[in-house]
């Protein structure tokens, strides 16, 4: 029977400025039951009136992005989750590190071993207790956590499978802060001035002002709980063998540019759940390789961002495979030509500004996307439509327009003011790993730099050494996306602020910096949101990355698979909820 493909839905998420004010109180929710037919989430929070008289009142929700989910093909009526089976899914390439913390690029056992503090509703973004249970907000500087009773650390050593307590809560929040490069979402925290564990079953966090995205954060898909002994016992939790969380998977085994293996955790929280009884993946490089691995069922599913397929894919699928499932997720990161500012020629804004206009962006979106993108500025237009400057604006600014001689003439007049009347060389850099998002955006943007005197030469890197590169800022000029969480702030503060954690390229801009802060601290959407647009055309005029699109992929599902939910925060939905129907 050929099934439909379904769409996202209109409604969108709340944002957790809104959330802030009339989440105090918040009560837990009891573990799921096994529900009749796909899992459902778990209840909505009520709203409660704040604990401070005091306190500001909440305004009407504001709609401030798009739904972060695609919705599932409804299962038959009267089907019920089957416990059983083995998911299989893909990677392209080998992931740095299986580190939440510190990982640049997914790993597969992340979503399966770990869980965040928080967690959304995947049908409308409404940020719900998870690992916490419920929270208070005394006050706009202060957040009380109540951790979830009766929540274990998986049963192998070292943790063993002890209660996780207010202690683990603050230790992650901890970790996750570091101030140390490897720590990549350390950016999110930095107006959190205290971390404190009041008893074992409560954490008492201090801001220095009041903090607009804090829930979010604690809902993101990296900054999930990890134990503490696991850390201590491997020194970093690079190795997907050393992965100890509280979720619903337990790793087995990983061979490195192989793939890896993971088994049902019995003891899981939610009781009942999973329902697979594990999971394996394997490393396939190869795009080609990767399509027909689904059409020939050897694998049950695959991620919008590292296995899912392009609309060109999709449709060519959907030819011989009709009743395959596909999910148009929204991308958390638009894809950019990132320039080290710190470096020649780069830290000179006219030689930024003339590559700027000189790079047709319709060109890039045919040809490296087969048309299925849209042109983004520093925030995402169709993940965040509120904030987001619009496509339709976006296309009437010189170099997001289609090209023009003016552009061009223009770029060579910046090139000649900064003292490169006869053009110039760069130097940029390329992998394979992903090839689309690390290399094949550079080898188009090297020949319209031809135009205007630029020549481009690229240099390929192996993963290992690109990812290393990046870290130390030791790079010129390459393609990219960075993934944040899905929250408008880490936007803008992880990838452009002067200490954000994700700004590899060393731009520092001081008018910038104190636009984030002031976003940051902004309860009021309609207010946040004009902070916002502003940071970003001051971004565009200063040019640190050439904003380039904001993808749209697909996840893939067999038809067999329900229950999987994927959204732009989580690659497979909630894995515990994931069953077969055969």
């Amino acid at each position: 029977m050929r099934m439909r493909l379904r769409t996202i839905p209109v409604l969108p998420g709340l944002t957790t400025a809104l959330i802030l004010l009339i989440a105090s109180c918040a009560p837990a929710a009891a573990p799921a039951p096994a529900p009749p037919a796909a899992a459902p989430p778990a209840a909505q929070p009520p709203a409660a009136v704040p604990t401070r008289p005091a306190a500001p009142a909440a305004p009407a929700p504001t709609p401030v992005r798009a739904p972060i989910v695609a919705s599932p093909t409804p299962a038959p009526a009267g089907e019920t989750p089957k416990l059983g089976g083995i998911v299989r899914f893909m990677l392209p390439g080998e992931p740095t590190s299986s580190d939440p913390h510190t990982s640049i690029t997914p790993s597969a056992a992340v979503p399966f071993i770990y869980e965040a503090f928080l967690r959304e509703n995947p049908a409308t973004g409404v940020i719900e207790p998870h690992l916490i249970a419920r929270w208070e907000t005394p006050s706009e500087t202060e957040m009380v956590l109540h951790v979830r009773q009766g929540v274990r650390f998986q049963n192998r050593p070292p943790a063993n499978g002890r209660t996780m307590t207010a202690a683990d809560i603050v230790y992650n929040l901890q970790r996750i802060g570091t101030k140390d490069p490897r720590f990549l979402r350390r950016s999110q925290l930095t107006s959190v001035t205290k971390i404190e564990a009041l008893d074992n079953s409560r954490v008492k966090v201090t801001f220095k002002e009041p903090f607009a995205p804090f829930l979010t954060y604690l809902s993101d898909r990296f900054n999930e709980v990890v134990a503490k002994e696991a850390v201590e016992k491997s020194g970093n939790l690079d190795r997907a063998e050393d992965s100890l969380g509280t979720g619903p998977f337990i790793i087995e085994r990983s061979t490195s540019g192989v793939g890896g293996t993971l088994k049902r955790n019995a003891d899981y929280w939610q009781k009942g759940k999973p329902y697979l009884e594990g999971a394996v993946w394997s490393i396939i490089p190869d795009a080609g390789t990767q399509v027909a691995a689904y059409r020939t069922g050897r694998l049950d599913m695959g991620a919008a961002f590292w296995g899912g397929v392009s609309g060109e894919d999709k449709s060519a699928i959907q030819r011989t495979n009709p009743a395959m499932q596909f999910y148009p997720v929204p991308d958390v990161r638009p894809n950019v030509l990132n320039m080290n500012v710190t470096r020649k020629p780069f830290n000179d804004v006219r030689v930024r500004k003339a590559i700027h206009l000189a790079v047709d962006r319709q060109e890039i979106i045919q040809i490296v996307m087969g048309g299925s993108a849209q042109l983004s500025g520093p925030v995402g237009p169709r993940l965040f439509p509120f904030y987001a400057i619009p496509e339709a604006e976006l296309a009437k600014i010189p170099g997001f327009r289609p090209k023009t001689p003016q552009d061009l003439e223009d770029a060579k007049k910046l090139l000649a003011e900064a003292g490169y009347p006869n053009g110039l060389t760069i130097e940029a850099e390329g992998s394979r790993y992903i090839y689309w998002n690390n290399l094949q955006a550079m080898e188009l943007a090297k020949n319209h730099l031809k135009k205007i005197g630029v020549t481009v030469n690229i240099t390929l890197q192996d993963q290992v050494t690109w990812f290393a590169t990046e870290e130390k800022k030791d790079f010129n000029f390459r393609s990219r996306g960075f993934t944040t969480a899905v929250e408008v702030d880490a936007q803008l503060s992880v990838r452009h602020s002067c200490g954000g954690s994700r700004n590899f390229g060393g731009f520092c801009d001081q008018d910038l910096e104190k636009l984030i802060a002031e976003q940051r601290r902004t309860l009021d959407p309609e207010k946040r949101k004009a902070i916002v647009l502003k940071a970003q055309h001051m971004l565009i005029d200063k040019a640190p990355q050439v904003f380039l699109f904001e993808p749209n992929r697909y996840a893939v599902m067999q038809p067999w698979v329900r229950g999987a939910v994927p959204s732009a925060n989580l690659p497979f939905g909630y894995v515990e909820n994931v069953w077969f129907a055969r």
